[in-house]
């Protein structure tokens, strides 16, 4: 019995040996460069001073908490927003890498997503023209006004492996350096994550207590 290998080795030509084994030296380098894509990648800068203007001080100071806490563990991050949105964890680091957003605001689109139904693209738009005025210009852009139920669900609808964020923050984890993911938009429409747990403003008061 013959292996394939050693059909290909014995028979064929020697140029067509050489291709053969081209073709085989690129499928394993390329399969290396995949698995290491996350170590080689650029970094990000963690804006520890991250400022949200929700128009809510209180949700204001849990992204800017999350923010450096997600960016201590941006890998595990990226993860856990791709699960709990049901976003593909290359359009996660699109968002971080390719449109410069912090992890807070990467969180924001992606409840924005959620709450509005619109694709990601359109709500990535509407991030870059009204991000300077503010999240509550960028909700407001939507017809998402203080005190209205759609803002109540962006800003206390939680979901709950996203709100530990803040108090692992809160108990002494600093941001650090993510890694670069692939190039590339593959969401078109955004679809709903899984619902998370609603939490009353006095969390956002007393820092350090964990939501239920």
């Amino acid at each position: 019995r013959m292996e394939i290998g050693s059909i290909v080795t014995r028979h064929c030509p020697v140029q067509q040996r050489r291709l053969v084994l081209r073709k085989t030296a690129i499928w394993i380098l390329f399969t290396v460069m995949c698995v290491a894509a996350p170590a080689m990648g650029a970094d990000i800068q963690i804006n520890a001073q991250f400022n949200a203007s929700t128009g809510d001080s209180n949700f204001d100071a849990f992204l800017r908490h999350m923010n450096v806490a997600a960016g201590g563990k941006l890998n595990v991050f990226i993860s856990d927003l791709s699960s709990t949105y049901n976003v593909p964890a290359k359009d996660v680091r699109f968002l971080l890498y390719e449109e410069k957003v912090q992890p807070a605001d990467a969180f924001m689109i992606l409840q924005l997503v959620r709450v509005t139904g619109k694709p990601i693209k359109n709500v990535v738009k509407h991030y870059h023209k009204h991000r300077g005025k503010g999240w509550g210009a960028v909700a407001y852009s939507f017809g998402i006004k203080p005190g209205t139920q759609k803002y109540i669900i962006l800003t206390q609808n939680v979901p709950s492996v996203i709100w530990n964020y803040e108090v692992v923050e809160l108990r002494g984890s600093r941001g650090s350096k993510g890694s670069k993911g692939s190039k590339g938009w593959h969401g078109s429409k955004g679809s709903k994550g899984s619902k998370g747990k609603k939490h009353k403003k006095d969390h956002h008061h007393k820092h350090g207590s964990k939501g239920k």
